[in-house]
């Protein structure tokens, strides 16, 4: 099976060549050039990977601010839901200990007027007594 043919760009493989031929002619100088690109590479690698810890270290410590800051948020939430309860606690005990003072207030009032009631009809009784004997009294003397 042969592979079908490719025709070759002419300019291409002069090209190719004569960077072959140059190679050839100067090895050194090349390898000169190859082991200065290695070592802008690794340069280059070096300087990515400094990088990469240097942003790795920021985002931990990042991490680590957020995360305290994110800590303290959640303890002072806790802090005023724990207010916010003990504020509707004391508002329904001061509602309850006010309508406890209204009923004490009116039970008072009754009382009192349970109280002047009583007086009120030992004083009538009192005068109904006196006005019976001021008419015994009266009627002896017209007699």
């Amino acid at each position: 099976m042969n592979a079908p043919f490719t025709p070759v760009d002419p300019h291409s493989s002069y090209a190719d060549a004569f960077a072959l031929l140059k190679i050839l002619a100067d090895p050194a100088a090349h390898k000169q050039r190859l082991d200065e690109l290695i070592a802008q590479q690794k340069a280059a690698d070096e300087k990515i990977a400094a990088d990469t810890r240097r942003q790795n270290t920021a985002a931990e410590a990042l991490t680590i601010v957020l995360n305290k800051r994110k800590a303290a948020l959640d303890e002072r939430e806790a802090e005023l839901n724990d207010k916010a309860k003990n504020i509707e606690q004391n508002e329904a005990k001061l509602s309850a200990a006010s309508l406890q003072r209204r009923e004490n207030l009116v039970f008072a009032r009754e009382q009192k007027v349970a109280r002047e009631e009583e007086q009120l009809t030992a004083t009538k009784a009192e005068y109904a007594g006196k006005l019976d004997q001021l008419k015994h009294l009266a009627g002896t003397l017209h007699h």
